[in-house]
């Protein structure tokens, strides 16, 4: 099964929707942004080559990260990166251990966000991951363990803290 991405609204109204593949042989992978409320198409950019299953504005909006939907062999080198915001350049990538890349979230400082990965259909265990905005290596890993999964990765806006659910428990991380 696919996973679709919902749509992400930036705090200045533009809305960023991913463009799915469909049953038949189109190019998959694009994001449309669009300012709101009148629908004006600011620009498009081919993201994924296996579609878009997550994206996230930072908390300036001038970056979009975004996440593969690659369920399947072959999976993309970068299945997670990040994007200028105002022309669709690709300003960082990361090599994911696991897809389809579920959930994104930027720290309220803009310098990192956190990813949320899976193993393939079927499986199960999740990778949790700070970021650098900028790119390079992991700041933090989490693997949890087989058959558990972890999901909503989220910071809250005034501590910065992060949380997720995994196994019916909230767990809180304090970022340094």
């Amino acid at each position: 099964g696919r996973h679709w991405s919902l749509p992400a609204i930036s705090r200045d109204n533009r809305l960023a929707v991913p463009t799915l593949p469909p049953q038949g042989p189109i190019v998959a992978g694009e994001i449309t942004i669009y300012s709101l409320p009148s629908l004006t198409k600011l620009l498009s950019f081919h993201a994924h080559e296996r579609g878009v299953a997550s994206m996230a504005w930072s908390p300036t909006g001038d970056r979009l990260a975004s996440g593969s939907d690659a369920t399947t062999p072959p999976r993309e080198p970068e299945p997670i990166r990040v994007w200028n915001a105002a022309t669709g350049e690709q300003l960082g990538g990361f090599f994911g251990k696991f897809e389809p890349v579920g959930n994104l979230d930027w720290h309220p400082s803009g310098s990192f966000f956190a990813s949320r990965s899976s193993k393939g259909t079927g499986e199960r265990g999740s990778l949790l991951q700070l970021l650098p905005a900028s790119g390079g290596a992991p700041l933090l890993q989490y693997f949890a363990p087989d058959r558990v999964v972890i999901t909503a990765p989220c910071f809250c806006p005034r501590t910065g803290r992060l949380a997720w659910h995994q196994q019916g428990r909230i767990f809180i991380h304090d970022i340094q």
